[in-house]
């Protein structure tokens, strides 16, 4: 292999659109078959129950207030079924799309504080460990939450490394404020450890 066939494997150029095809097929092989297991089951009767009713501000279980979990997961659910119509697919799309998002914002945290390997070689697992690979395409709030989580980390990484780069942090405000519209305090316990451990 030549040099110039090596550098062009380190090329984002190349890294994303293979990182897109192995998500794609990771996270969208199953996207159809029936739901299954009590949560993806739990959370598409809230979601069929906000659309029926035409309340996106309560949560609503069998005729009971849902206070177990904050609003945004069934916003995007109900967002993508207004779009495409009730299905399986349409319910796991914010899943899919959001375990696609941790893979390539896990792909620019390795770039941006080791090598763009180092990224590629992250996201690679994101996408093909048991997690991922399992829980990714699910319709369940934990993919949505771990991306919020992820670019939060990223904007903030990046805002830090980077002098030029200090608008960062208000996306990463704006990716943690959404984490906890998902997960509540969830989206900020990890983040903040971590952020806290290395500033110290």
């Amino acid at each position: 292999m030549n040099i110039s066939q090596t550098a062009f494997l380190h090329r984002p150029s190349f890294h994303i659109p293979l990182l897109l095809v192995i998500g794609f097929l990771a996270f969208c092989s199953n996207i159809s078959i029936s739901l299954f297991g009590e949560t993806e089951g739990l959370y598409a009767i809230i979601t069929h129950t906000m659309i029926a009713t035409q309340d996106y501000v309560h949560l609503w279980l069998r005729g009971y207030p849902y206070f177990s979990k904050p609003p945004l997961f069934f916003w995007l659910q109900t967002g993508f079924i207004h779009g495409l119509g009730w299905s399986e697919a349409a319910l796991r799309l914010p899943s899919v799309l959001s375990s696609l998002g941790t893979m390539l914002t896990t792909y620019g945290l390795g770039r941006l504080l080791f090598s763009s390997i180092a990224g590629l070689w992250g996201a690679l697992v994101v996408a093909t460990c048991y997690a991922g690979l399992w829980f990714g395409p699910l319709a369940i709030i934990d993919p949505v939450l771990t991306f919020f989580m992820t670019l939060g980390m990223y904007a903030w990484a990046r805002a830090y490394f980077q002098d030029s780069s200090q608008g960062w942090y208000v996306i990463g405000f704006v990716a943690f404020a959404l984490g906890s519209m998902v997960k509540t305090l969830h989206a900020l316990a990890l983040p903040v450890l971590v952020m806290g451990l290395f500033l110290w």
